[in-house]
């Protein structure tokens, strides 16, 4: 027994591994508490769901723990009950308040185990149990445990990891018990205003890089300045701060030139509509650096061209919806596949941002065909959002030609049922976003995942994670090489001792172990009967002495015995003879 990390694709049974761990701990130490853990609520209740259904955990002795409980119910939870389902954060917060006591824990089984990094409360949580002295075993569940082999060995330091069970889609004990996905790349052309665009953001961004150059802010911007992501930006702002505390000069020029770069992101990944609402909102509300920017002609041009572009949009008639479709050829494309599919049910995933998602669903509704019915599935940011989340899953139920379309917090971990397409609208470098997004399609069924592509920088992209992906999946095959693994005391002595559990019961029949000694036929003589009783006596015997062994009658003596000691209530008072 030892903390183990299993990497499975989504849909190939992480959830069912987790179901038969927690059962055999639950079975093996009858005093010792096992939790399962999930970053989200819906992904608890999932689990819940398994437990019963697959390995039958008596509902009598399972508690989901969360915020929503008073703090007096859940700490009664904790004394009377042996299984429980939590997010991290409530187990940290229950721990903390003397609500739950860790030293009880024998097993926890960790969901998205990838998110065990930095500050997350899944590190929070290993330390606060492993600090208390518990005995206790850790089971991690992730689709691909990291971005790369860096991030990858901070999870198994984090979580104390002993070994990796990894397997994927193509490995040929796996192959024969999947359905076939066929994955498809769409390149399209990007409209020629966006090349426009682009060099008129460009005149605003490079100033600003100059200017932080000059000033030696940070090495993370002395790169191309045509090609810079917000996130260097974003580092450069950290480097400031930390090298320069106090010091506030420059603080305004550094997340003005962040916010351009979003912007000019947008514009290669999402299309010219979602940088004209991100553009309308600097113009009306941006203060004080990055107010005066957008009051300046360079910004004012730039909004102007983007207007041009993209204003008829919001008019309800034939050339409106032909101009939309032309500033971004994704729509067109998009729009061919979903109408060709709407016999299906089909489920689109956008990297980030509301607006991705609403825009989409308006221009598939203005195609006013009669079997497409795009519905949002996004996060739970406010009750109307939830309403359009629910409403998503009650129709996946309902009817088979929804098109539903998916923001990045409802990506991870949970089952949406049948899908039968997966759109990508926008291509994500990391291969844990993409063996979420691409795992949805191909668990009940063969599927399909299609790839919407813009040439030149996302084409790139998509080029990286489709390299990264194949990286990790070489480590965590030849894992051993690969990564350094932590070492653990054993749950029981290296040198334990056998108790042999003395029995006594009045009154003992044969029945109580292997039913009435059937009679003899007529005919058959009385020294037969007498050996065929023998027979049938050596027989139930030995049954007796395998139930008591199995019954674990022989008890293992460990540090905790508590923890290991089992009184099954059946053979109680029996006496076996010597």
């Amino acid at each position: 027994m030892t903390n183990t990390l299993v990497s499975l694709p989504t849909g190939l049974g992480k959830t069912l591994i987790a179901a038969v761990v927690m059962y055999n701990y639950y079975r093996w130490f009858p005093t010792g508490k096992v939790v399962f853990l999930a970053p989200t609520r819906p992904l608890v209740t999932q689990q819940i769901e398994a437990c019963y259904n697959v390995m039958g955990i008596p509902e009598s002795n399972t508690a989901e723990i969360s915020g929503k409980n008073k703090p007096e119910m859940r700490e009664k939870h904790w004394k009377s009950k042996r299984v429980f389902f939590c997010t991290p954060q409530t187990l940290v917060k229950d721990i903390e308040g003397i609500r739950c006591d860790p030293r009880t824990i024998v097993c926890v089984v960790m969901d998205e185990a990838h998110r065990a990094t930095g500050d997350h409360a899944y590190t929070q949580l290993v330390r606060l149990i492993t600090d208390s002295g518990a005995k206790f075993r850790l089971v991690g569940l992730s689709a691909t445990p990291g971005t790369d082999i860096k991030s990858i060995q901070k999870v198994i330091s984090v979580l104390n990891i002993c070994a990796i069970e990894a397997k994927t889609e193509d490995d040929s004990d796996v192959k024969q018990y999947v359905h076939h996905r066929e994955e498809e790349v769409i390149e399209v052309e990007q409209p020629a205003a966006i090349d426009s665009i682009r060099k008129k953001l460009n005149k605003l961004i490079n100033p600003e890089v100059n200017r932080l150059r000059g000033e030696n802010v940070s090495t993370k911007l002395f790169q191309n300045s045509d090609s810079l992501k917000p996130f260097s930006v974003y580092q450069a702002l950290e480097d400031y701060k930390n090298q320069r505390p106090g010091d506030y000069r420059l603080t305004a020029n550094i997340m003005a030139l962040m916010k351009l770069t979003e912007i000019r992101e947008q514009l290669e990944t999402k299309g010219i509509d979602v940088v004209e609402k991100s553009l309308q909102e600097l113009n009306n509300t941006a203060s004080g650096y990055l107010g005066k920017l957008t009051k300046g002609t360079d910004f004012q041009s730039l909004f102007s061209e983007v207007f041009t572009a993209t204003h008829a949009t919001q008019e309800d008639d034939e050339d409106a919806k032909k101009n939309f479709i032309k500033n971004n050829p994704k729509y067109e494309k998009l729009s061919e596949i979903l109408i060709g599919k709407c016999k299906s049910i089909v489920h689109m995933d956008v990297q980030h941002g509301r607006d991705s998602v609403h825009s989409i669903v308006s221009m598939l509704k203005a195609q006013n065909h009669t079997m497409l019915k795009p519905s949002p599935f996004i996060g739970q940011s406010n009750k109307k959002s939830t309403s359009k989340s629910k409403t998503h899953e009650d129709n996946s139920n309902d009817r088979q030609d929804l098109a539903g379309m998916n923001q990045k917090q409802q990506q991870e971990g949970l089952d949406i049922g049948h899908v039968d397409l997966i759109v990508n609208f926008d291509v994500l470098k990391s291969p844990i976003r993409s063996i979420q997004r691409n795992g949805r399609t191909g668990r009940k069924r063969d599927g399909r995942v299609v790839f919407l592509v813009s040439k030149g920088a996302e084409k790139r992209s998509y080029d990286q994670s489709l390299s990264n992906k194949t990286k990790i999946a070489k480590a965590l095959q030849s894992c051993k090489s690969t990564f350094e693994f932590c070492s653990i005391a054993p749950m029981f002595a290296e040198d334990p001792e056998v108790i042999r559990q003395k029995l006594s019961k009045t009154n003992f029949r044969m029945s109580q172990v292997g039913g009435h000694t059937p009679k003899a036929a007529a005919g058959v003589s009385k020294s037969s009967r007498n050996k065929a009783s023998n027979t049938d006596w050596n027989f139930r015997y030995t049954s007796l002495i395998m139930g008591v062994l199995f019954q674990h009658l022989f008890v293992v003596s460990t540090s905790n015995p508590e923890n290991a000691q089992r009184q099954p209530d059946f053979f109680e008072g029996v006496e076996i003879p010597a």
